[in-house]
C-alpha cells in the first residue's frame, strides 16, 4: 500500500527502500517535501540533527540536506546540481528512489557498494608484495572480516536485543526486527554511516509504531484514544471503542500498518466510569454529584455536607482498592 499525494503542478514522486515507510510512494506536494523529525512533511529519524529537502526548479529535482553527504546511484553527488531523471538518493541514513511520475519506482533496489571489491584488489596486491605474508599494521583501519563482530558488539552495546543483522552475498547489511526507541536506531545508523557500512534498513521502533497507529485512531474518529506499546509489533489501545461499522474501518488501515502484528482494546476507562456511577447510586448520593470523563480521568463535582462528603470520600476509597 502506498501513501499517494496527488499533485498536478508536480511531476516528481519518491519511494521509501528503508526505515518503517518502506515501499511508501509519495508525491512531491507543491514542488517541495521535507524530511526530518521537527516541523517537516513527513517524520522520519535522520543521521543528521537536521532536515531533507526535496526541490523541484524548471522541471529539475534538487536535495538539500545541509552538511549530510549526498549519495545518487552509489556515487558522491554535489547537491549544487540537479538529480537525474531517475534513481536512488541516500543521505543521513535515508535511502529513497525518485523519478518523474511514468517511473516505475518499485524496481529500483539500493546500490552495493564497491568498497569491498577495492578492498580486495587490495589484499590481493599484498600477497604478491609480501610472498602471501599479510601483515599486521598497528593503528590500521580494521577490515571488512572484522565488521560482523563490529556490528554486532554494537547492537549489544546498543542495548537493543530485537534487531537482527544479516550480511549479504554482495557485502551489504540487512536489519530487521523491532526497537523500543527510534533514537536508539538513529546512533547506530549514524555509526554504521561513519563506518562505510552500505545496509537496509527493515527495522521497525516500537515509538514511531504507537505514533503511526495513533495517527491513524485520530484520522479516523478517536481524537482521545492512546497507544502504548505492549512489547515488539503489539499495541494496546485505550479507548472506549464499539465494535460498529466506523471501527470496522479502521481495521484495514491497522492492518497495513508495516511491523504491526497485534493490537489490544483496552476498555478500562468505561467500566471505571460504570463502577463510580454504581457506586455512587448504591451509596446515596444521586442528585448530589456529577461525574464527567476528563480524557483518562473523571471529575466529580457537587455541593455536600459534612456527612455526605465522608461517604464519597468512603466510596472513593472502596473503588480505588478495587482497582
Amino acid at each position: 500500500m502506498a501513501y499517494l499525494m496527488v499533485n498536478p503542478k508536480s511531476s516528481w514522486k519518491i519511494r521509501f527502500l528503508g526505515h518503517v515507510l518502506q515501499g511508501r510512494e509519495v508525491w512531491l506536494n507543491e514542488g517541495n517535501l521535507s524530511l526530518g523529525e521537527k516541523g517537516c512533511d513527513i517524520c522520519i529519524p535522520l543521521a543528521i540533527n537536521e532536515k531533507i529537502i526535496l526541490r523541484e526548479q524548471a522541471d529539475s529535482l534538487f536535495v538539500d540536506a545541509g552538511k549530510a553527504r549526498v549519495r545518487v546511484n552509489g556515487r558522491r553527488f554535489n547537491p549544487n546540481k540537479p538529480l537525474p531523471s531517475s534513481g536512488v538518493l541516500q543521505v543521513a541514513g535515508v535511502a529513497i528512489a525518485f523519478g518523474k511520475q511514468d517511473c516505475e519506482l518499485a524496481d529500483y533496489q539500493i546500490p552495493v557498494s564497491r568498497s569491498g571489491y577495492w578492498w580486495l584488489a587490495g589484499v590481493f596486491l599484498i600477497f604478491i608484495g609480501g610472498m602471501g605474508v599479510l601483515l599486521s599494521i598497528s593503528g590500521q583501519p580494521e577490515t571488512v572480516n572484522d565488521l560482523p563482530l563490529r556490528v554486532k558488539f554494537l547492537l549489544d552495546k546498543s542495548n537493543i536485543h530485537y534487531v537482527r543483522a544479516q550480511w549479504k552475498e554482495d557485502g551489504s547489511l540487512q536489519l530487521s526486527g523491532y526497537c523500543s526507541s527510534s533514537e536508539q536506531m538513529q546512533k547506530v545508523r549514524a555509526t554504521l554511516e561513519s563506518w562505510g557500512v552500505m545496509y537496509r534498513d527493515g527495522v521497525i521502533c516500537d515509538d514511531l509504531l504507537v505514533r503511526e497507529v495513533q495517527d491513524v485512531l485520530i484520522k479516523m474518529g478517536y481524537p482521545h484514544a492512546e497507544v502504548s506499546s505492549e512489547g515488539p509489533g503489539s499495541v494496546l489501545i485505550h479507548d472506549d471503542i464499539q465494535m460498529d461499522q466506523q471501527w470496522r474501518k479502521v481495521q484495514p488501515l491497522l492492518a497495513d500498518i508495516p511491523g504491526l502484528l497485534h493490537w489490544q482494546i483496552s476498555h478500562s476507562h468505561q467500566s471505571q466510569g460504570d463502577d463510580i456511577i454504581s457506586a455512587i447510586i448504591e451509596n446515596g448520593l444521586v442528585g448530589l454529584v456529577n461525574v464527567s470523563p476528563m480524557r483518562r480521568s473523571f471529575v466529580i463535582s457537587g455541593v455536600l455536607d459534612e456527612s455526605h462528603q465522608r461517604i464519597l470520600q468512603e466510596t472513593l476509597a472502596a473503588l480505588k482498592k478495587k482497582d
